[in-house]
């Protein structure tokens, strides 16, 4: 009985040892900054809106594996003002590793630090946001990517979101209401 003990704890060391080490292989090997662009670009081709990256990505590790963000903007769409629509100084967003393994996304608290949203309705009751929930039309020729297969992840939670020194502005043009809230301090779990 004590070689089988023996033989498990050897073996859940061996894993943790594994997945460590794997961790600091992508931290070192991997630079999030790196993707900067492409994130960019993705965002353009998906939404037609710009998403400017300034602050630096970085990886954090204790106590789950995450990426914390620094400053990011991302524009308002054609025909409003101000340029920004949303405007972040700090996210942070981190996962649990042992459910990766498994294809379930157990991710931690998000935080969002500063976050500055504008949202808008013109006169004519079109607003700033309309065009981010619908699809992405077709773009030069491209078929829009088929979304009816399974998803990759078996589960998705998320533990909350925590809202630090936010603003959030409402401003209807076709009512003539104009709302600002700051700052908004909010934590859901």
């Amino acid at each position: 009985m004590k070689s089988i003990s023996k033989i498990l704890l050897i073996t859940l060391v061996a894993l943790v040892l594994l997945v460590l080490a794997a961790i600091a292989v992508v931290t070192l090997l991997i630079d999030p900054n790196d993707y900067k662009d492409r994130i960019t670009e993705t965002v353009k081709t998906r939404t037609g809106r710009e998403l400017s990256i300034p602050g630096d990505i970085r990886w954090s590790f204790f106590p789950w594996l995450g990426v914390e963000l620094g400053e990011a903007r991302l524009g308002n769409a054609p025909g409003f003002e101000p340029e920004t629509f949303a405007a972040v100084k700090q996210v942070e967003v981190r996962v649990r590793l042992w459910p990766l393994l498994f294809a379930e996304l157990e991710v931690g608290q998000i935080v969002l630090d500063g976050l500055d949203v504008t949202l808008q309705r013109n006169a004519a009751g079109v607003s700033n946001w309309d065009d981010l929930l619908q699809p992405a039309p077709e773009r030069a020729g491209e078929p829009v990517p088929e979304t009816g297969g399974p998803s990759p992840l078996a589960a998705l939670a998320v533990a909350g979101l925590e809202m630090r020194q936010a603003r959030v502005v409402w401003d209807d043009q076709s009512t003539g209401q104009y709302f600002e809230v700051n700052p908004l301090n909010l934590t859901l779990g």
